[in-house]
């Protein structure tokens, strides 16, 4: 269990290390045979080990956000804040674990989320001026709003408002196309695959 979802007091972390060690004795007991008699649960302060960490568990949650706590205060949105660390340290997780595909494919979804948010930011007036320049460039963007866009088309117009530069929005671009490959028939298609350079650049 990674260590940053145990967010409980420090006395039931405590119980949880005892608790767990109790068990993880009894099971070796158990696999080396000197436990002949009948299995029992070890107790710890008078209380099943196993009942003891299961409650523990229960109160602690299934995601972690990302330790990078700092990087995201500008976002006034707790709710939206915190999501986008949980999918940081999601995207972290599978940096550690060599799952490049998993990392991609998550960070490509923080980009979007990041770059909705920086377009939001924005009036209506200033978005529909962007999506005017981009028009006349044969760039079309949907009148609907921004919520229905694709990642291509939110980089496109944070590129028009100078939210993102135009090195950022080349390598957001590299990042969306990597993304798509979470549907197969494109990976096919395209003999793409995820693999460590494309998880580090997204």
């Amino acid at each position: 269990m990674p260590q940053e979802l145990l967010l409980v007091p420090s006395s039931d972390a405590t119980n949880f290390v005892f608790a767990v060690a109790a068990l993880r004795k009894e099971a070796d007991l158990v696999m080396s045979n000197d436990r002949r008699d009948i299995v029992t649960w070890p107790m710890l302060r008078q209380r099943d080990c196993l009942a003891m960490v299961r409650e523990i568990l229960g109160h602690c949650p299934d995601e972690a956000p990302s330790e990078s706590i700092g990087r995201y205060e500008f976002i006034e949105d707790e709710e939206l804040r915190n999501s986008l660390l949980i999918d940081l340290g999601s995207i972290e997780s599978a940096l550690q674990n060599q799952e490049w595909k998993a990392a991609t494919v998550l960070a490509g979804s923080m980009i979007e989320a990041l770059l909705l948010w920086a377009i939001t930011q924005h009036s209506d007036a200033e978005v529909s001026q962007a999506k005017g320049k981009l028009a006349r460039a044969r760039i079309q963007i949907p009148g609907s709003e921004p919520i229905y866009w694709s990642l291509g088309q939110f980089i496109d117009v944070a590129l028009q408002l100078r939210d993102i530069t135009a090195d950022a929005a080349s390598a957001a671009k590299l990042s969306n196309n990597f993304r798509n490959l979470i549907h197969p028939g494109r990976a096919q298609r395209t003999g793409l695959e995820c693999h460590r350079g494309t998880a580090h650049s997204a």
